[in-house]
C-alpha cells in the first residue's frame, strides 16, 4: 500500500506572506462621496482619491490604524481631509483622522482622541478650520480649532431632551437635531431641534413644526434650514421659528438627504431624485433617477454626484452630472476588485460569485465569467461538482425562494427551474451537489430535502436513525471534507458518506441553543466555531475543540488575547497545524491549537474583516474572502511535503458505463493491474440510499491480459439512479449508472 505521510516542519517565518490571486473586477460603488479643490475623495472600505473627475481612482491609506473598520463619513474642509471609522472588533474603538496632502499620510485628531468625552460620536463638522463634534449621550458639542490639540466645550442644553443625532453648522450658527420614532418595547419618543444663533454660546427649542419624526437628514445653508425623513420635507427661512413644506410634487416623500448648490435645493428620495429654486411650487424630477432610491447626493463645483440602487434595493452605481447639466448623468467609473458573495470548490476548480459567476479552472488560469446575472438579485448558494454548477439568488423581499438555476456544461448554458416540497414551503437557505444530479437543499423551514435530476419536487431526506433526523432539522450548511459530507447548523454537526447510508453526531455537550457556523475534522482532533445569539444583544461567537470524536469539547479562549471581541469564521486543520480566519485577522497554530501566532502579511484590512474560507490544493493554501482569493505554499510556511512508499499501488482505470441512461445490458470498460487478480467479488452495485443490490446476470469479459468490460443486465432494477463500485487491490472506483 502506497501511504501518504504529511511531514509539517513548520518554523513560521516573518517573511511569510499571502500573495493575492487576480480575481475579476467589475464597476463598484463609492460611498461618502466629496470634493476638494481639483479632486474627489470617496470610499469603499478605505478611502480613495480621484484627480480626474473621477475617471480613475487611487486608494490611499498609509497612516490609517490598523484595527479600523469601514469608513462612517468624509468631508473637506479647506483642502484638508476628515475620515471617522469604528474598529471591526467588540470595543468598537474610534477613529477620527485628517490629512493634509490629499491622504498620502494620515493622523488622529488629538493623539488622545478625546474629542466625545468618552462617548461615541455620531455627527461632525468642519467650517474654517473648526471642528465641532457631536456624541451620545452628551447634551453639549465640543469643538477644537487646533486638530484636536486642544477642546473647547459649548454651552450645555437641557438633559431632558433626549440623544441628538444630526448637526450643522453655518457662520455662527449651529443646529442639531434629533429624530422621533418607535421605542424598543413599545411606545414613541419625539425629534427635536436646538438652534444657536452665536455659535453655541446660547440654544433654543425651535423644532415646533418640522418634520422631524423618523428623520434621515439635516442641512442647513446660505442660512436656511433644510429637514428630510420619512415623513417628508420641511424648511424654515427664520432660522427655526417658522416652518414651511414644498407643493405636492414631493408632499409626504421619504427623503433620504439634501444637498444645495447655488440656489438649487436637491433632495434624494426613496423614489427619485428632485430639484428645485423656488421651495414651494418650483420641483422638478431629474427624470435619469426615475424610480431609483437615492442614497447619496454631493456636490463638486459645477458637477454633482448620485449614489442610488433600484426599488428592489439591486443595481447599486454611482453616476455623475455631465455636459454642464444637473439632468444628464453618466455612470462614475470607480473599478475594483468584485466583492465576493459565496464561493466553492471541486477539484482544482475555484467558483466565485458576486453580481456574476466566475470560474477558474485550475491554479494558473484566469476568472471566466460563466454566468452574467439577470435577475435583480444577487447571486447566492454555489456548489459545483465536476461539470455541473448550481446557485440561487438572495431576494429582498421574498419569505420563500424557490429559484434555482443550474449548468450541466461548466456554465456554458443554463437553466431556471422552480423547485418547491410537498408541503409547500420549501424556501432555500443552503445548496450542496452531492454528485452530478443528487442536489441537498436546506430549508429555512426546517429539515435537508433531496432532489434527484433537478427535478421540480425536493422529497425529505430521512435516515433508518430517529436521532440523527431530529438533527437534520437544525441544519444550516452542507459541505465537504475528506469525501465525507458534513451538516452543521444549531447544535448540530453531522457526518455521513457519500451514499448517506453511515451517519455519525459530534455535538454530544453542546448546547442545542448554539449556532455551529464552521466544523473541520482531521485525525488529530475536530475544531468548530459557535456562535451564542443573545437576545438585545450583539451575538458572541467561540473556537472549541474534541480529541474524542465530539463526545467532549473545550473552548481554546485562554489561546488568544482579547478573546472575547473576536468574531471567528472559519477553520482548517490539517493534521497538527490548524488555521482559524477572524475579523482581526488569520490565526495560524502549528501544534493542534496550543498555541496561536498571526499570519496576516499580504492580506488587505476588508478581507482581514470578513474572514473566509480555506482550500487545500496542491501544495497550496488559498483564502477566499469577500474582500479578495490569496494562497500561500507550504514552502512558504516551512511546511514540506513528504511521501513514504511502504507498498507499491496498483492501477486500476474505468470509462463511463454504456449506454446511458438503460433498461438492459450496461458495459464497463475497464483496465486493471494484472498483477492483483480481478474478480466479480471486486464489484458491487449500491442504489442512492447506499443499500446493497443483487446483480443479475453478472460477468466479466476479457479483452486481453488486463483490459475487459464489466456487463450485467438492469432490466430488474427500479428506475433511478445506481452506483458501481470497483475495489481492485488497493484502488478503488466509482461509477453512475441511469436506469430509466
Amino acid at each position: 500500500m502506497n501511504t501518504i505521510i504529511l511531514i509539517f516542519l513548520l518554523n513560521l517565518s516573518l517573511f511569510s506572506q499571502w500573495k493575492e490571486i487576480e480575481s475579476p473586477v467589475d464597476y463598484s460603488s463609492l460611498e461618502n462621496i466629496t470634493s476638494g479643490d481639483g479632486f474627489l475623495v470617496g470610499s469603499s472600505y478605505d478611502p480613495y482619491f480621484s484627480f480626474d473627475g473621477g475617471k480613475s481612482w487611487e486608494l490611499r491609506n498609509n497612516g490609517l490604524p490598523d484595527k479600523r473598520g469601514a469608513i462612517q463619513k468624509i468631508e473637506v474642509d479647506d483642502e484638508i481631509v476628515y475620515i471617522y471609522t469604528i474598529s471591526n472588533d467588540a470595543d468598537k474603538e474610534e477613529y477620527f483622522c485628517f490629512s493634509t496632502d490629499k491622504g498620502l499620510s494620515w493622523n488622529k485628531i488629538g493623539e488622545d482622541q478625546k474629542y466625545t468625552g468618552n462617548m461615541k460620536l455620531v455627527d461632525f463638522k468642519i467650517q474654517n478650520n473648526e471642528i465641532y463634534t457631536l456624541s451620545y449621550s452628551t447634551n453639549f458639542l465640543i469643538k477644537t480649532t487646533n486638530l484636536g490639540n486642544s477642546w473647547d466645550t459649548l454651552t450645555k442644553w437641557n438633559n431632558n431632551l433626549g440623544l441628538f443625532k444630526f448637526l450643522s453648522v453655518e457662520d455662527d450658527l449651529i443646529v442639531i437635531a434629533k429624530s422621533g420614532g418607535i421605542v424598543v418595547g413599545g411606545g414613541t419618543f419625539k425629534g427635536g431641534l436646538l438652534v444657536s444663533t452665536d455659535k453655541g454660546v446660547t440654544w433654543e427649542e425651535r423644532g415646533k413644526g418640522a418634520l422631524t419624526e423618523k428623520m434621515k437628514s439635516l442641512k442647513v445653508k446660505n442660512g436656511i434650514i433644510y429637514v428630510g425623513g420619512e415623513n417628508g420635507f420641511s424648511y424654515s427661512e427664520d432660522f427655526g421659528l417658522t416652518w414651511k413644506y414644498p407643493g405636492n410634487t414631493i408632499v409626504s416623500a421619504k427623503v433620504n438627504k439634501i444637498e444645495v448648490y447655488n440656489d438649487t435645493v436637491f433632495v434624494a428620495t426613496e423614489n427619485g431624485l428632485y430639484k428645485a429654486r423656488n421651495l414651494f411650487n418650483g420641483w422638478s424630477e431629474i427624470v435619469f433617477f426615475n424610480q431609483r432610491r437615492i442614497e447619496e447626493i454631493c456636490n463638486n463645483n459645477s458637477k454633482l454626484f448620485v449614489r442610488s440602487y433600484k426599488r428592489d434595493y439591486s443595481d447599486l452605481k454611482c453616476h455623475y452630472s455631465y455636459r454642464d447639466s444637473l439632468d444628464d448623468f453618466k455612470r462614475l467609473n470607480f473599478i475594483r476588485n468584485i466583492s465576493i458573495n459565496d464561493y466553492a470548490s471541486n477539484n482544482t476548480r475555484l467558483l466565485i460569485s458576486s453580481k456574476n459567476i466566475y470560474l477558474k479552472e485550475n491554479f494558473d488560469s484566469k476568472f471566466q465569467q460563466v454566468y452574467n446575472n439577470d435577475t435583480t438579485f444577487d447571486v447566492s448558494r454555489i456548489s459545483i461538482y465536476d461539470d455541473n454548477i448550481v446557485f440561487t439568488v438572495l431576494p429582498t423581499f421574498s419569505t420563500q425562494n424557490k429559484l434555482l438555476i443550474y449548468s450541466l456544461d461548466k456554465g456554458k448554458s443554463w437553466n431556471k427551474k422552480e423547485i418547491d416540497n410537498i408541503e409547500n414551503n420549501l424556501s432555500i437557505k443552503d445548496l450542496f451537489l452531492l454528485n452530478n444530479d443528487t442536489l441537498l437543499i436546506t430549508n429555512f423551514n426546517n429539515g435537508v430535502y433531496l432532489s434527484y435530476n433537478f427535478n421540480n419536487v425536493a422529497v425529505p431526506l430521512v435516515t433508518e436513525f430517529p436521532d440523527i433526523n431530529s438533527k437534520l432539522y437544525k441544519v444550516n450548511n452542507i459541505f465537504r471534507q475528506n469525501n465525507n459530507i458534513f451538516y452543521v447548523g444549531e447544535g448540530t454537526i453531522l457526518e455521513s458518506d457519500i451514499y448517506l447510508k453511515n451517519w455519525k453526531s459530534y455535538t454530544t455537550n453542546i448546547n442545542s441553543n448554539v449556532i455551529v457556523n464552521d466544523f473541520s475534522k482531521d485525525k488529530e482532533g475536530l475544531f468548530a466555531v459557535l456562535e451564542q445569539r443573545i437576545t438585545g444583544n450583539p451575538s458572541k461567537t467561540d473556537l472549541f475543540y474534541s480529541n474524542n470524536e465530539g463526545d467532549s469539547w473545550v473552548t481554546l479562549k485562554e489561546k488568544f488575547n482579547d478573546y472575547g471581541s473576536i468574531r471567528f469564521k472559519n477553520v482548517l486543520n490539517i493534521n497538527k497545524y490548524v488555521l482559524i480566519s477572524t475579523d482581526r485577522g488569520i490565526y495560524f497554530s502549528k501544534d493542534n491549537g496550543k498555541t496561536f501566532n498571526d499570519l496576516n502579511v499580504g492580506i488587505n484590512k476588508e478581507s482581514m474583516l470578513y474572514g473566509g474560507d480555506f482550500y487545500l490544493e496542491d501544495e497550496k493554501i488559498i483564502f477566499c474572502s469577500a474582500g479578495g482569493i490569496y494562497y500561500v505554499t507550504l514552502e512558504d510556511l516551512d511546511m514540506n511535503l513528504k511521501v513514504e512508499n511502504t507498498e507499491k499501488r496498483n492501477y486500476l482505470y474505468t470509462f463511463p458505463p454504456f449506454p446511458q441512461p438503460t433498461r438492459g445490458e450496461i458495459k464497463i470498460k475497464t483496465f486493471w493491474d494484472s498483477g492483483v487478480s480481478f474478480t466479480q467479488d471486486d464489484v458491487n452495485l449500491y442504489d442512492i440510499n447506499g443499500s446493497l443490490i443483487d446483480i443479475i446476470d453478472f460477468k466479466i469479459v476479457n479483452d486481453t491480459y488486463n483490459t475487459g468490460h464489466i456487463i450485467f443486465d438492469t432490466s430488474n432494477l427500479y428506475p433511478g439512479v445506481y452506483y458501481v463500485k470497483i475495489n481492485h487491490g488497493t484502488e478503488m472506483k466509482v461509477c453512475k449508472i441511469l436506469v430509466d
